[in-house]
């Protein structure tokens, strides 16, 4: 329910009790400190625009909204400077000022007044202070709902914007970088395009990630988006063959890129250099578990390394630097059978991912 009407039921709901026959509340303005008229009844329009604000602390509602406790008046004709309502002393005589406050806050007031001297008494008080306590209550807690939704749709803008900025920063990251090589010939050349290939899969990790918060990502459906861009938009003649399986494993946005990037080089590794004078060959992405660690392998049918040396190369140095620095696992090489190579990485799975239940 809108605060308005929230204010208005419960102001009706005061008046009705207590059977005064005008009330108003009014509201703490955080910035000037002023309480403000925020819902009355039975109110002209001349004491409306004349007692609009009142300072904290002035007047019957500001010293009740500083101190907390709340005043009644029996005979306003002899207090007429007390409140605002002495202007329309014709019409009132009786006070009851209340202070709406909860947890000891006071967000404001609520007067309700009567024609008649000594209408409300002080058997009255207990009754109208706890009701006057379910409507503040009411009023906080509507208050925090309103600027929590402003504060999500401010941050919801701003994450928007970064990401118009990221994905901006990015494409152009790999113009430039692409730019770049087409100026230079062979090794720079071609370490220049390696760079562009790896800033693409840190845009295929921010798309990915867009909009999901910090909802884990599965490691299948990752490997699926890293294959697809990295083998499906190879140039040449070699034509490969790949799939992903294996069980679903989540892993949070914190190890997301560190996978992406470890698959990145490895996929690269396969196609540049496993299936040399070949027309086809296939790779395999195996995602399993391995107690609390997931384990990723990404089996390949070319030509195999050579066991005899340890696999060298900047592409597989970033892969062993991700998995043991970044991922706190480990990387494997080894020979699938006859031909071909397997390198498994293996990474503890974060404590959320396990705490949230991953299957």
């Amino acid at each position: 329910m809108p605060l308005g009407e929230i204010l208005a039921a419960g102001l009706e709901a005061m008046m009705g009790a207590s059977g005064a026959t005008l009330g108003l509340i009014r509201l703490v303005e955080p910035a000037t400190r002023e309480l403000v008229i925020a819902a009355h009844r039975n109110l002209p329009a001349p004491y409306l625009e004349v007692a609009r604000g009142i300072p904290w602390g002035a007047k019957l509602a500001g010293s009740v909204a500083a101190t907390g406790e709340a005043w009644m008046v029996g005979r306003l004709q002899e207090q007429p400077e007390i409140s605002h309502l002495s202007i329309l002393a014709d019409r009132v005589q009786s006070l009851a000022c209340l202070p709406l406050k909860t947890h000891d806050r006071a967000v404001g007031t609520i007067t309700l007044g009567h024609d008649h001297p000594e209408f409300f008494g002080p058997a009255d008080l207990p009754v109208l202070l706890h009701a006057t306590s379910l409507v503040a209550g009411t009023i906080v807690a509507e208050q925090l709902h309103v600027a929590t939704s402003r504060e999500a749709e401010q941050k919801a803008l701003l994450f928007r914007e970064l990401d118009h900025r990221v994905r901006n920063n990015l494409a152009a990251l790999i113009s430039l970088l692409h730019l770049a090589a087409e100026r230079m010939e062979g090794a720079a050349a071609e370490s220049l395009q390696e760079m562009a290939e790896r800033a693409a899969r840190l845009a295929d990790v921010h798309n990915l990630l867009a909009g999901r918060g910090t909802q884990p990502i599965e490691v299948r459906e990752l490997a699926e988006v890293v294959a697809k861009n990295v083998l499906a938009a190879l140039p040449g003649e070699v034509r490969i063959r790949w799939k992903v399986v294996g069980v679903p494993i989540r892993i949070p946005p914190s190890q997301v890129t560190a996978v992406a990037l470890v698959l990145n080089e490895l996929l690269t590794n396969c196609a540049k250099h496993a299936f040399s004078g070949r027309a086809t060959g296939s790779v395999t992405i195996l995602v399993t578990r391995d107690g609390d660690h997931a384990a990723l392998e990404v089996r390949d049918d070319g030509l195999g390394l050579d066991m005899a040396r340890s696999p060298a190369g900047l592409g597989l140095t970033i892969v062993r630097t991700l998995a043991t620095q970044n991922l706190k696992g480990s990387v494997t090489f080894s020979m699938a059978g006859d031909e071909g190579t397997v390198v498994r990485i293996r990474f503890p799975q974060a404590e959320e991912t396990l705490e949230r239940g991953a299957p």
